[in-house]
């Protein structure tokens, strides 16, 4: 409950109630560029209704209220429900401000400020509202002021953003400079050698990315090579004449260059709900054979039936049979490619990246989109990763001269989804063509940028998002923009990292999703000179822009100036969010919803200014189909229905986003809007609309100008030509559907600004309005009441008054105008004014008007109670006060009806305005008076007003006074007349009214100018961006009288009893304090006052509104109305002027052709070999006069590029101009080395010639007989010949040699011996033999036991035998012996001392043996034959003895040992690998040997003596020799080898012909033969048989023959033979005529007699004729050999016979 309190005598809210919000899900939700935008942060309630739609209650837009009926509790509203919204405010906070004194004066504002009270009757927890502005305020100017006409240019000055064209970076400005600068220093790349380069058009320097490997013809991917051509332009290091160094240059490309990426796979599927909403994921939906529609498998998939358009049917958790999106979610193949282009802040030297023109130089790639698509519910996403170029954290960059082309799925891959429409989701895509982000000073210019499924072009920042933020309690916050909306700890407005003067200029942007040029978070942005057409789709209409913000991201400054938009499928030039805007010099053609459309939804929107622009509709570019909906039928009343010109709203979702106090300035001015044409209906029978101009202001607080002024509007036929509504509403937390009443008590907002519209001109066909929709063709209406604070019995009203509208010297002129809704339009059946203005401004100025609505329709007017004015006039009626409705009052009397408070206060000026139809029509043909204007609400001052119907109508007689307001008071009598100029008729309610009777002063004429006026003819022959003046303007002139004429309140209250200050009701409250408003000169003598009750008060009633709101919860509301600082009418004696005026020579209109042609530019490009250049090195290893290729050279390519510009609709052909002409690849230079070596060389050659020795041969007797031995070997002598040797060294063969010197050594004889000596010999031979002694041995015991001594040496006997031998002297054997002597000699006795003393003694000894280990041999294969290798090493043992020695005394040596222990350690075996490989191997070996062939030389008399000729070519033989050769295995080498076999081919002789022909010479000879004449025979049966008739005699005819002899040099002939024989005289043949008439005597077969003698004949003839042949004169020598030529001519004549008679015998 809320509770009130007296302070200081006035009342204050204090609010003790909170509406607590119900989160609604809504599936209709309203999708601009970059998604919805609602709130994440908060749950808000949502409603979708608009002020064109009928509102919840039934009320009805400008539906007058009656006045006279005090029981009407049905109230008016122009409150507009703003569309579907569910955002949340983007606005940082300021306190509320304290309630004002109750007697506080509003200076500049009028009206009651209300106070209230609200009550909940669930909580009771306060909350007030907060007002939080969407920026850091600039300073408000007090000073400036709307309503004052002197402050308007200082307000559109601080409105209109200066953005130069220039980039004003200083990296930029240091980059453009004359050609001065020297290469300080480059990187190296590996492998490249480049240049920098100097760019005379941009005064830049940069590399060639074709230097860094780009292939400039159409190929994979040359993404690499920019990179590398990036880093290298980085790192570069210029410096200028004074030294100053500049670190970085640009990077050109050129031709093709290629962005690979491949196509990806399909991952999953995901199903999403198709609708008018976003697409969302379906979280308990099913479908039979799917477990997760989030995560579709490929086998799960291949199971579902969807259709060709990508959709499904699924069941929702309620059981419902719904349609679904079936999307495909793609991921990287694993050896696929995905790359980009970037320039980073890695690149931040890089000043630019440019080519060589849209065309000729293209960014290729094919469009691939991996993972989720765009999330256009929470519109952040980041997609830097799949822009085509990236341009990011830069600050002064240049992207210039170039195309981006993105081919879709189908054009690449074949694909049947195109990855480009997806049906229900028109922001499916994230791949834009360039994409700048987080960069600042960054231009593209002359770019062309296609086949985006986001945008073209795209500034942005990713620097803003929050996917990854995560704060507790907030759950996933949306952007920075609601962080700073909800006050999360640590972001304020500072947060936002904003571009800075960006541009886009003289660039072409088409084909593209989303946009055209698409941005976010910009200052002072630029798009200017670029063309931008068909983007979106054709089935679509949700997306499709040309240019245009994205929604809810703050942009302050941006301009749109001379700019092509063209058939874009949703808008041409579009805000969503942005301040200080100017959209100027534009064309908008065929752009299928709005031409241009500027509103707000985040940030405040304060200052616009459109102007210049001609924007042309075309009705054939129209959405026939809702592809949103399965049955292709529109929701009544979508946007997607209508088509508007221009479009200005401020506030669309309705977030207070203006301080109060604001001042904006908005303007619609200049522009030509045409074509407008609203016939055709939809594929579902349903009809478009089409609009002109919408203004719609939605911000409670903001105070501002408007200027809708000098616009030409024209076409076939339109519904509305001016709305601006004002819905002021001030909304709590950004909706619609509550109103905030802590503020203001009745939730309203201040209302109307400074409103102007003027010098508009108007040409239809047809008109109709909206009366479905409570609106009027020309319309002007006001928040006046509020249906959210309203009771059973009355709403809460409008009670402030602000501003003006100004409504003057506008021309319309109609032929057909329909006020009645037609048939079959759904709505409201109803009949609407053409023109209806309902404000609650402080005054209305409706001046200088010419308005012809032709032939008018009132086809729902069947009575008085249906028929509607021409004109509805309304003000700010106020609320019914009456005791019975609950209100209390402070005057001393209770008044039982107080009528509406405040319809009796803002004054209306209706002058001057001239107003004609040509007839009007009824219902049924009814006949009703006409009504043309109706005040309602407002103080009427008319004046020289004017009514014209070029046929009779019917008009109601009047009574000579008024109603209190000025309203003329009509009679039941009616009559028929034909109205012409009918000045200040009150038939037509335009009575001279509170202006002094007198007749109105002339105070000026003059002669002026008419200005004459542009048409603008849309011409598709010319080029978008350009246009052709075909007529030149031709002023006119025009007779201007001005008259002036004065206010008078008094006159008319003397003369109607009615007084201004008072009307009556001096009873209850009297009008006080009354004094001019100086500071709202736009209304011209403006006063105002307080009404005060009899006690002195401010009047004031009361009363509790109690209502259920939205969240059906009971709210009260407690309003005070306080009647003061209102608007009461003008001042007297105030001049107001009109004028007539003389049109005296009528202008000449200026004709100009709009180009609106839009086109692509396409590469063309030639290619042709360049020559490389040849380098000769000498070189001293060849010879002169030959070379030899070192390097061979390799030709470049030139390649020569045009850019071709085609029709972007048709492809034909528009221009080709030649672009450049470059080698873009460099010929390699051929180096030869040139021979210096000489032809020839002298070398020594040494020839040694053996001089064989002689033999002697010398008897010897010591060789046997039949022996010989050399005794002196031999030895050959020598020749040493020295010769020296010319050689050609071409060939190193000998050309000539010469002998200098010529040596020899003698041969040394051989001396050899010759046995004499014989064979055998005789000898004798002595043999002794020895005869043994005795011993005899004798004991001494002076020798050791076992010694013996000899004391007597034995001699042995000896036998001597003589043998005489023959020996064989050959080998010295014996061949025989015999024995011829044999005697002996005896032999000595031997005497040996045996000793007997003792030996030996014993002692004991130890004694170490070794044991030798086994040696174990393994077989081998790894080791050959013989071949032994130790695997395991043997270890020995040992053996330790001790042993008792026996030792001999005499020489102290052992004699004997016995053994008396004996132990041992055992030995290791040796492992030893014997070898078994064999040591060698077999193998057979051929040998072939050529056996040279024998030459046989033939005589042969064909061949001239000299001359050779092999007649058969010899062939060599061959020797096949097989060897099996026995192979060392060890070294592979050959130990042994036999022949196997051994065979031939025998060669083959060589025959040559060796010539013995002798040396000739040859003749010619002419030879002339006659030819015998044929005979042809006619047989005459009129001739006797038998006889016959030369008719024609028979000519020869000539042969002419050449022979060639042949003479030897001895003039002897050797050949002869005819060259030709020419038939030179061809004979005739002799006619006869043979008798065949029957005689008495026959004679047979005289015809063949006588062809026979002819033959005969002719044979002698020739042959006489070759017997008499003339010989023509022979310059040779004959020698005698006529018997030769004699019969060479009888060879001929038989030759020539033989022809003749082949001839004769073709003939028969």
């Amino acid at each position: 409950m809320k509770k009130l309190r007296k302070v200081k005598k006035h009342w204050v809210a204090v609010s003790i109630g909170i509406v607590t919000s119900a989160l609604l899900v809504n599936n209709v939700a309203a999708n601009e560029v970059g998604g919805d935008t609602s709130e994440m942060l908060q749950p808000t309630t949502v409603t979708s209704s608009t002020i064109e739609k009928t509102n919840e209650d039934g009320n009805t837009l400008n539906s007058a209220e009656n006045g006279n009926n005090p029981s009407s509790v049905t109230e008016q509203s122009t409150t507009p429900s703003s569309n579907v919204s569910d955002s949340a405010s983007t606005v940082t906070e300021t306190p509320t401000k304290p309630a004002e004194p109750a007697d506080s004066k509003q200076i500049g504002r009028s009206g009651f400020r209300s106070v209230s009270a609200s009550t909940s009757a669930k909580k009771n927890k306060s909350q007030p509202k907060e007002s939080i502005p969407t920026e850091p305020a600039e300073p408000i100017e007090p000073a400036l002021k709307p309503e004052v006409k002197a402050d308007e240019d200082a307000i559109k000055a601080k409105a209109i953003p200066e953005i130069p064209k220039e980039n004003q970076s200083k990296k930029i400005r240091d980059a453009i400079t004359e050609d001065v600068r020297t290469v300080v220093s480059k990187p190296t790349v590996e492998g490249i050698e480049y240049d920098v380069h100097y760019d005379h058009k941009n005064k830049w320097y940069y590399v060639n990315a074709t230097d860094f490997g780009l292939n400039v013809a159409d190929n994979q991917d040359d993404t690499l090579a920019v990179n590398k051509a990036l880093k290298a332009a980085n790192e570069i290091v210029m410096a200028d004449p004074d030294g100053t160094q500049h670190t970085g240059v640009a990077v050109k490309l050129s031709g093709i260059v290629n962005v690979a990426r491949d196509k990806g796979e399909i991952d999953h599927y995901k199903i999403l709900t198709y609708g008018s909403g976003v697409p969302m994921p379906i979280q308990k939906g099913r479908i039979d054979g799917v477990q997760d529609l989030s995560h579709v498998t490929k086998e799960e998939y291949e199971n579902l039936r969807v259709d060709s358009d990508g959709l499904v049917r699924y069941v929702s958790s309620n059981g419902e049979n719904l349609t679904g999106i079936a999307l495909p979610i793609y991921r990287k193949s694993e050896s696929g490619s995905f790359n980009q282009i970037k320039i980073g802040s890695e690149h931040s030297n890089v000043t630019g990246l440019f080519g060589d023109g849209p065309g000729t130089t293209v960014l290729k790639t094919n469009l691939v989109q991996l993972g989720n698509p765009w999330d256009s519910n929470e519109n952040d996403t980041d997609n830097r990763d799949h822009a085509v170029l990236l341009v990011e954290n830069q600050n002064g960059f240049l992207v210039k001269d170039l195309s981006v082309s993105i081919q879709n799925l189908k054009e690449a891959f074949g694909e049947q989804h195109d990855g480009f429409y997806v049906k229900g989701m028109p922001y499916y895509g994230k791949v834009d063509g360039v994409l700048i982000n987080d960069s600042d000073n960054v231009t593209v210019e002359n770019v062309e940028a296609s086949g985006a499924n986001k945008a073209g072009i795209r500034f942005g920042s990713s620097y803003n998002s929050v996917s990854n933020i995560s704060l507790p309690g907030w759950g996933r916050p949306r952007s920075v923009s609601n962080l700073i909306a909800g006050k999360a700890p640590g972001y304020t407005f500072s947060s936002l990292n904003l571009g800075e003067n960006n541009k886009v200029l003289n660039s072409n942007t088409h084909n593209n999703r989303v946009a055209g040029v698409q941005f976010s978070y910009q200052t002072n942005i630029l798009i200017e000179g670029t063309t931008t057409s068909e983007n979106g789709h054709k089935l679509n209409g949700s997306t499709g822009y040309g240019f245009a913000s994205e929604a809810g991201s703050y942009n302050n400054g941006i301009v749109f100036r001379n700019n092509t938009s063209t058939y874009n499928y949703r808008k041409g030039l579009d805000i969503h969010d942005g301040d200080r805007i100017l959209i100027e010099n534009n064309i908008s053609y065929g752009d299928r919803l709005l031409g241009i459309s500027v509103y707000n939804r985040n940030f405040k929107m304060e200052n616009v200014v459109i102007r210049n622009n001609v924007v042309t509709q075309d009705k054939t570019n129209r959405l026939v189909r809702d592809d949103l909906k399965v049955d292709g039928k529109f929701t009544h009343g979508h946007d997607y229905l209508q088509y508007e010109a221009i479009h200005l709203q401020t506030n669309e979702k309705s977030q207070d986003l203006s301080a109060d106090g604001a001042v904006g300035y908005f303007e619609i001015s200049n522009n030509r809007i045409q074509d407008l044409d609203s016939s055709g209906r939809t594929a579902t029978n349903q009809d478009y609309n089409t609009n002109a101009i919408l203004v719609r202001m939605q911000e409670p607080y903001l105070n501002y100008v408007l200027n809708i002024k000098n616009n030409q509007i024209t076409g076939h036929s339109a519904n509305d030509l001016i709305k601006m509504i004002n819905s002021s509403n001030d909304n709590i937390r950004g909706t619609a559907t509550l109103s905030d009443t802590s503020k203001f008590a009745n939730g309203l907002g201040y209302g109307s600004g400074s409103i102007n519209i003027s010098n508009n001109k108007v040409e239809l066909e047809e008109l109709y309005g909206d009366p479905n929709k409570d609106l009027s063709a020309i319309t002007i209406a006001e928040s006046t009441s509020n249906f959210n604070v309203a009771d059973k019995t009355i709403r809460a009203n409008q009670d402030k008054f602000r501003g003006s509208v100004v409504f003057q010297n506008n021309d319309i002129k109609v032929k057909k105008t329909f006020m009645s809704t037609r048939p079959g339009i759904i709505g409201k059946q109803k009949t609407m004014p053409i023109i209806s203005i309902t404000t609650n401004a402080e005054g209305v100025l409706f001046k200088d008007n010419n308005l012809d609505f032709g032939e008018i329709t009132q086809s729902l007017a069947k009575n008085a109670a249906t028929q509607t004015p021409l004109i509805s006039l309304n003000g700010n009626n106020g609320t019914l006060v009456q005791p019975g409705l609950g209100f209390g009052i402070n005057t001393t009397r209770t008044p039982s009806n107080l009528p509406n408070t405040l319809s009796r206060t803002q004054p209306l000026a209706f002058i001057g305005n001239d107003i004609k139809i040509s007839n009007i029509s009824y219902a049924n043909n009814v006949d009703l008076p006409i009504r043309v204007l109706e005040a309602n609400h407002l103080v009427r001052y008319t004046e020289n007003n004017t009514f014209t119907s070029e046929s009779e109508i019917t008009a109601s007689t009047t009574d000579t006074k008024t109603d209190p307001l000025g309203n003329a008071i009509y009679k039941p009598a009616t009559e028929r007349l034909t109205p012409n100029k009918e000045k200040n008729s009150t038939q037509f309610n335009m009575g001279v009214s509170r202006f002094s009777k007198s007749s109105p002063s002339l105070i000026n004429s003059s002669e002026e100018t008419v200005p004459y006026e542009t048409i603008y003819v849309n011409d598709k022959t010319i080029a978008a961006g350009t246009s052709i003046e075909k007529t030149p303007g031709v002023a006119g002139t025009k007779t201007v009288n001005t008259y002036a004429t004065g206010v008078d309140n008094s006159a008319y209250e003397k003369s109607s009893g009615t007084d201004i200050l008072n009307y009556g009701l001096r009873y209850f409250y009297a009008t006080t304090n009354i004094r001019e408003a100086t500071d709202n000169d736009r209304i011209p003598g403006l006063l105002r006052a307080d009404y005060t009750t009899t006690d002195g008060k401010i009047m004031t009633a009361t009363k509790t509104y109690s209502y259920t709101d939205t969240k059906n919860q009971t709210q009260t509301t407690e309003m005070a109305y306080r009647y003061e600082n209102l608007p009461i009418g003008l001042k007297n004696d105030t001049q107001y002027t009109f004028t007539d005026e003389n049109v005296t020579t009528a202008p000449q209109n200026r004709i100009v052709h709009v180009g609106t042609r839009t086109s692509k530019a396409i590469g063309a490009f030639d290619q042709f070999d360049v020559d490389f250049e040849t380098e000769y090195v000498n070189d001293d290893t060849i010879l002169v006069g030959d070379s030899v290729i070192k390097t061979p050279g390799v030709k470049g390519i030139r390649t020569v590029s045009y850019r071709e510009i085609r029709d972007n609709d048709t492809n034909d052909l528009i221009s080709r101009e030649q672009v450049s002409d470059s080698i873009t690849t460099k010929p390699i230079k051929q180096i030869v080395l040139v021979g210096t070596k000489p032809l020839t060389r002298t070398a020594q050659r040494t020839e040694k010639q053996d001089i064989d020795f002689d033999i002697v041969k010398v008897p010897s007797d010591k060789l046997f007989v039949g022996e010989e031995e050399i005794q002196t070997p031999g030895v050959k002598g020598t020749r040493t010949i020295v010769h020296e040797d010319t050689i050609d060294n071409r060939n190193n063969t000998v050309i000539s040699s010469r002998v200098i010197s010529d040596e020899q050594t003698e041969p040394v004889k051989q001396i050899i011996l010759v046995g004499t000596k014989p064979l055998t010999v005789t000898a004798q031979r002595t043999e002794k033999q020895d005869i043994d002694f005795d011993i005899v041995k004798v004991p001494s015991d002076k020798l050791f036991v076992g010694e013996e001594e000899i004391q007597t040496p034995g001699v042995k006997g000896t036998r001597t035998i003589v043998h005489e031998d023959t020996i064989d002297n050959r080998n010295n054997t014996v061949i025989s012996s015999r024995v011829i002597s044999d005697e002996q000699t005896e032999p000595v006795k031997q005497i040996v001392l045996v000793g007997t003393k003792q030996l030996t003694v014993t002692t004991q000894r130890t004694e170490k043996q070794d044991i030798d280990f086994d040696i174990v041999k393994v077989p081998s294969d790894k080791l050959f034959v013989g071949e032994e290798e130790i695997q395991t090493p043997g270890i020995k043992g040992t053996r330790t003895i001790v042993h008792e020695d026996t030792i001999d005394n005499r020489n102290n040596t052992v004699i004997s040992s016995r053994v008396i222990s004996d132990e041992q350690t055992e030995p290791v075996k040796q492992i030893v690998l014997v070898g078994t490989k064999p040591l060698t191997v077999t193998t057979q070996r051929t040998e072939k040997q050529d056996i040279d062939f024998d030459i046989v030389k033939v005589p042969s008399d064909k061949l001239f003596v000299g001359e050779e000729e092999i007649q058969t070519p010899g062939i060599k033989g061959t020797r096949t020799i097989v060897h099996e050769d026995t192979i060392d295995n060890r070294n592979n080498t050959v130990i042994s080898s036999r022949v196997i076999s051994d065979e031939q081919t025998e060669p083959v002789k060589q025959i040559v012909l060796v010539g013995t022909k002798p040396l000739t010479r040859t003749v010619q000879r002419t030879i002339e033969l006659s030819i015998p004449y044929g005979i042809q025979s006619i047989y005459d049966d009129k001739l006797p048989s038998g006889t016959q008739m030369i008719v024609a005699p028979g000519k020869s005819g000539l042969r002419t023959i050449i022979i060639e002899e042949v003479f030897d040099d001895k003039g002897q002939i050797i050949s002869s033979n005819i060259l030709s024989s020419t038939v030179t005289i061809t004979p005739t043949d002799e006619i006869v005529r043979i008798g065949t008439a029957a005689t008495t005597a026959t004679t047979p077969n005289n015809t063949d007699q006588l062809s026979q003698d002819s033959q005969q004949n002719h044979a002698n003839t020739e042959q006489s004729t070759v017997d008499n042949t003339k010989v023509l004169p022979n310059t040779g020598t004959e020698n005698n050999h006529s018997a030769a030529v004699t019969g060479a001519l009888a060879l001929f004549a038989a030759l020539g016979l033989t022809l003749f008679k082949r001839k004769e015998e073709d003939n028969d």
